[in-house]
């Protein structure tokens, strides 16, 4: 499934216009066709796109991603890797938050049983349920961070410091 889902992915990306090289240069920066052919080759996108896809499969699954287009003296593994500790720490949390409030919610609901907070609860578990992620994750960043101001809308801050 991850073989066809990666060669899904490559081919919808080599199907979007333009050219990948675009993304690679500076627009800016006049490249004379000859400096544009020798770095399309040495890319590799010279090659036929089955070539293209089993070289860049291959590099992968040996853990170079690349570099990044932004930094590009940074590798992407290295970037990738530098985010994994904040990530683990907000699933960690998120988790912890959860299984707290879905078992005081689901024993507050037990105990009254098809009352108005009951339904109530059973709703909003529905909905939460039924709403797509992104969806649940921007109303929550516009809530908490935009109108309550509890906490910042992008990046990762210490505890207690101002944002």
């Amino acid at each position: 499934m991850l073989i066809a889902l990666s060669m899904l992915i490559f081919l919808l990306l080599r199907l979007t216009p333009g050219d990948p090289i675009d993304a690679y240069i500076d627009p800016n920066v006049p490249m004379s066709p000859t400096d544009l052919a020798n770095l399309r080759k040495s890319l590799g996108l010279d090659q036929p796109l089955p070539l293209q896809y089993l070289g860049w499969l291959q590099n992968a699954l040996m853990g170079n991603l690349g570099y990044s287009i932004k930094r590009l003296d940074q590798p992407v593994l290295g970037l990738v890797l530098s985010r994994i500790g904040p990530t683990v720490l907000l699933m960690g949390s998120a988790l912890v938050i959860a299984v707290i409030a879905g078992i005081a919610v689901g024993v507050f609901s037990a105990v009254r049983r098809n009352s108005i907070a009951d339904l109530s609860f059973s709703v909003f578990a529905l909905a939460g349920i039924s709403s797509p992620a992104f969806l649940s994750a921007l109303i929550g960043l516009y809530v908490f961070s935009v109108r309550l101001h509890w906490m910042p809308s992008g990046g990762m801050l210490t505890p207690g410091e101002e944002f």
